[in-house]
């Protein structure tokens, strides 16, 4: 019952996106809606941020699934700006209100677990073994670079996905973690001999 009502709350919410902007919407706006009282609401969610947030994880999360195929990166990126472009207005109404960040930070949190997992598998093809700070370093870099690029495509008005936006971003990543990992090890090795 409980996923059901934020499952409500949320189309609620996407429901008011689609005709304003985020901060022009109360929680009084997603209850009556939504046809629940504030203190259903409040029992789930602290605010409507976090419902945002809880949203739009949702939605990506149930188009992912469980059998993600990590080696493709590039394909992970091109459902989730094939999100974005299908649900622009909602995402414009979030992103160009007073709390435009939040889309940006919900981006890197959905992306984070999505992006270790990948450096993760690549690193445990590697021998030896990445050492765990070094494949969060790398999911670091490798998030908010993602993340860069695509709120840069939505600040620019989320533009069609070119093949071409999506085959050069898949030629840059390519092949890198196992690289990154490798230049961290090197570095780490020369380190170790100057002290």
């Amino acid at each position: 019952m409980s996923l059901t009502t934020k499952r409500a709350l949320a189309e609620s919410l996407k429901k008011l996106l689609s005709k304003k902007n985020l901060d022009k919407i109360t929680v009084k706006d997603i209850v009556t809606d939504c046809g629940v009282n504030r203190q259903t609401f409040y029992y789930h969610f602290h605010d409507i941020y976090a419902l945002t947030e809880w949203a739009l994880r949702d939605e990506v999360e149930s188009l992912f699934g469980e059998n993600t195929d990590y080696s493709d990166w590039g394909k992970c990126v091109c459902i989730l700006m094939a999100f974005l472009q299908e649900n622009r207005t909602m995402v414009r109404n979030i992103y160009y209100s007073v709390h435009h960040r939040t889309v940006a930070e919900c981006i890197r949190r959905i992306l984070r677990p999505y992006v270790f997992q990948l450096v993760q598998v690549q690193a445990e093809e590697m021998n030896p073994k990445a050492p765990e700070d070094d494949m969060e370093y790398v999911t670091k870099i490798l998030t908010l670079s993602t993340e860069g690029i695509i709120t840069e495509w939505i600040d620019s008005g989320q533009n069609q996905v070119t093949e071409e936006l999506l085959r050069k971003f898949q030629a840059a990543i390519c092949g890198n973690i196992p690289l990154m990992l490798r230049n961290l090890n090197e570095y780490r090795e020369r380190a170790d001999h100057i002290i």
